[in-house]
């Protein structure tokens, strides 16, 4: 049988971090395998991550179904064995079973079967959770098994996510998001179709893979899917979500039609105004969203223009309170995201003034107004009022029991802090942060990715690059000591580090760190990797400063090798191209850097043009 080198489809998502879209794409791959084995009359019957493989080739992810027949289910840990009657006959593993498979009757298993554990996969690539919490699963007597997972209806992935708590933070920031957007982009059409290949009555599963894979096809386009609701405003929402640029300044004048009209309703209708504000509120919020997203792509400041004299005109109709408040969150929301914070300050002001007078401090409305706020306030160059808001934003999450939360928002306030020249109390907060990471068992990639990128630059400035070579070390003797030296973070803590000294002159130090991440990258991590590709072109640029030429080419070429699999034109490549030219130019071969040189041109254009 072929060799497959990989790791399953869960932990390849987590490591490269693969946000929703591209863990769909992956698990279309996935529907494509189990539907050429169903074309040949081959059920699976034991569908998890583990039999589910992730390797690189050309750099590009390609995904391997194996264990066709649970042909090795007896010799598998016992965390994801295969389970077996006391007759010892196979029926699958409990997380991923259908609820056909835990009958154990006469009837017929078939390929729907493997639908269901699809749809048990994609539903912990979207959320890290699994429908049934495994240790219940496995601590039950065997019948309480299969009366789980045959009577018990799984919470939907949103709500999944949203009872996760703390763990929410974390699996969100594996998919490169945070609890809120995440939510949200599953809410709708992601927890249709997981529900759809859910469901206990195989009859209204999806008849196939094929089938699965074209509902998944069609949301990433923005099309409806056949496990959506069939309505009207449902499918008027993925019109508008597909024709987002032609129709945003309809969109605009639509409206500021519809606060007209809602102004009028309220004034002439009041028995019916509850009902009519709701709905204007549904309808305003989804054209909001369009708008704001067609603006951003059509680069148009009509639109923009539109927005601003909407929220003007909100002031004048005779819309309640709490949905003049939503309103105008939305508007602010819009507008930040269009790059107008100073207006998006004033939307949210406005808010907030409203959800504190209507709803009261404590309200969860109330606090995501003045978290929006703390984020225009900042990006509008409104420090001394941010660090205020953003202040009040901590104290919140702190008496909320949100620690995960508090410390993004901490290392946003020591952002600030260091803007402001307060470097006492920037880096008190950050070392704070350090420890509190520490006790928790990770530095999470929001955490770690703010001191490296965002921090410990503004540090230099004040003459502190020793704080900053320090909070590093601290950085990788926390992942050391939770994370062992051979995790992915721990190499990057160390490349991090090695790149500072490097950049500091110190090259000796960064060298040997660099050969350390280096060698302990090729033990640990896939083939191609692109981190191995960044480890080896940073060791390469250090040992040309060294003047160690001999050593820096072959480093640079295999770097350049790794990364160019990812296409010529992206900065990954460019970079390495670049490091080559740099090791041939000190190295007195001028017709070697030439050579190299004459591919970045046309690249460097390229890159410029955004391809």
């Amino acid at each position: 049988m072929e060799l497959v080198k990989g790791v399953s489809i869960t932990e390849h998502c987590d490591r490269q971090r693969l946000n929703i879209q591209e863990r769909l794409e992956l698990f279309m791959q996935v529907c494509e395998a189990v539907q050429h084995a169903h074309q040949k009359a081959i059920i699976h019957r034991d569908l998890k991550p583990s039999n589910v493989l992730v390797s690189l080739r050309e750099g590009k992810p390609l995904v391997k179904v194996i264990d066709f027949g649970v042909a090795k289910a007896l010799h598998q840990k016992l965390t994801e064995k295969t389970l077996y009657t006391e007759q010892g006959q196979l029926i699958g593993t409990p997380e991923y079973m259908s609820p056909e498979q835990a009958e154990m009757t006469a009837q017929d298993i078939d390929t729907r079967s493997d639908i269901y554990s699809l749809g048990v996969l994609l539903y912990e690539l979207l959320t890290g959770a699994l429908p049934f919490d495994p240790r219940t699963l496995r601590q039950a007597a065997f019948g309480e098994i299969q009366r789980i997972i045959r009577e018990e209806e799984p919470p939907k992935p949103s709500t999944r996510l949203s009872s996760l708590g703390d763990e929410s933070t974390t699996y969100a920031q594996k998919r490169r998001a945070d609890p809120r957007s995440l939510l949200r982009e599953l809410r709708g059409d992601l927890d249709w179709i997981t529900m759809k290949a859910l469901e206990k009555d195989r009859t209204r599963r999806y008849a196939t893979a094929s089938e699965l894979a074209a509902d998944i096809s069609g949301h990433l386009k923005d099309e409806p899917v056949a496990a959506g609701p069939p309505s009207s405003a449902y499918r008027a929402k993925k019109f508008m979500r597909r024709h987002k640029v032609g129709l945003a300044v309809s969109a605009a004048v639509a409206i500021s039609l519809l606060v007209a009209i809602i102004g009028t309703t309220w004034a002439t209708q009041e028995y019916r105004v509850r009902v009519a504000t709701r709905r204007a509120y549904e309808i305003t919020e989804i054209l909001v969203n369009t708008l704001s997203r067609g603006v951003s792509e059509s680069k148009s400041p009509h639109v923009a223009e539109q927005l601003v004299r909407l929220a003007r005109r909100l002031d004048g109709t005779s819309l309640s309170e709490e949905p003049k408040a939503a309103l105008h969150h939305q508007l602010g929301e819009a507008l930040h995201n269009l790059g107008h914070d100073d207006e998006a300050v004033k939307e949210y002001t406005l808010a907030l003034d409203l959800r504190r007078k209507v709803l009261g401090e404590e309200h969860r409305l109330t606090f995501e107004t003045l978290r929006d706020l703390s984020v225009a306030l900042d990006n509008s160059g409104k420090l001394d009022r941010a660090e205020v808001v953003l202040r009040e934003v901590i104290a919140y999450r702190v008496a909320h029991s949100e620690p995960q939360q508090s410390l993004g928002s901490r290392l946003r306030l020591a952002h600030i802090l260091l803007r402001r020249d307060k470097l006492e109390e920037a880096t008190a907060i950050i070392i704070e942060v350090l420890g509190i990471s520490r006790a928790r068992g990770e530095i999470d990639f929001e955490t770690r990715t703010v001191i490296m990128f965002l921090l410990i630059p503004l540090l230099e400035p004040h003459g502190k690059p020793s704080l900053s070579e320090s909070l590093l070390q601290t950085m990788l003797e926390i992942d050391q000591d939770l994370l062992g030296k051979e995790h992915i973070n721990t190499l990057r803590s160390m490349s991090w580090l090695a790149e500072f000294l490097y950049n500091r002159g110190k090259l000796s130090q960064a060298e040997a760190i660099f050969s350390q991440t280096v060698d302990t990258g090729r033990r640990v991590l896939p083939e191609g990797d692109q981190s191995l590709g960044t480890f080896l072109r940073e060791h390469g640029r250090c040992l040309t400063a060294l003047q160690q030429y001999e050593e820096a080419e072959p480093a640079l070429l295999e770097s350049y090798l790794i990364l160019s699999a990812i296409g010529p034109r992206k900065a990954l490549t460019i970079n390495a191209g670049r490091a080559l030219v740099e090791l041939y130019e000190a190295w007195s071969k001028p017709d070697k850097a030439a050579e190299w040189r004459a591919k970045l041109p046309e690249v460097e254009s390229a890159n410029e043009q955004g391809e």
